[in-house]
């Protein structure tokens, strides 16, 4: 045998081992997803049987209402300021941006969500942007 044909055997010996090696880590990874995927199912089991032993409580039917809670006007930082600063920011024109703030000045005393006026202010000011 040449020392070539050597080398080259060598070679492919040494990208065989590699692969053998690269396979048998995968192995070991796929048989520990599977033991974690059935603890986890048995886990799930067991939760289920547990609370099917507990005993069922009587319900009474209780009608809340949820009122959203409103920060006071003066607690709020300058809704009016940010409101602008953020359809400002998103390349409308300040002139169209201050008639719109002045627009809903009611609505921000009230406390409306700044968000629905963003949102609001949106479907205004590209209106006016098309017209």
């Amino acid at each position: 045998m040449t020392v070539k044909a050597a080398a080259r055997r060598l070679t492919i010996s040494v990208f065989t081992l590699l692969a053998s090696i690269v396979d048998l880590i995968v192995a070991v990874v796929r048989l520990l997803t599977r033991a974690a995927v059935l603890g986890a199912e048995a886990l799930e089991k067991r939760q289920i049987r547990t609370i099917k032993l507990l005993p069922a409580k009587k319900a009474f039917p209780v009608e809340t209402v949820v009122e959203p809670v409103v920060e006071p006007a003066e607690d709020r930082p300058d809704t009016k300021a940010r409101l602008s600063t953020a359809l400002v920011g998103l390349g409308f024109r300040q002139a169209a941006v201050r008639q719109y703030v002045s627009s809903v000045e009611g609505r921000v005393a009230r406390g409306e969500p700044i968000e629905m006026l963003i949102k609001d202010g949106l479907r205004a000011l590209v209106c006016v942007r098309a017209s």
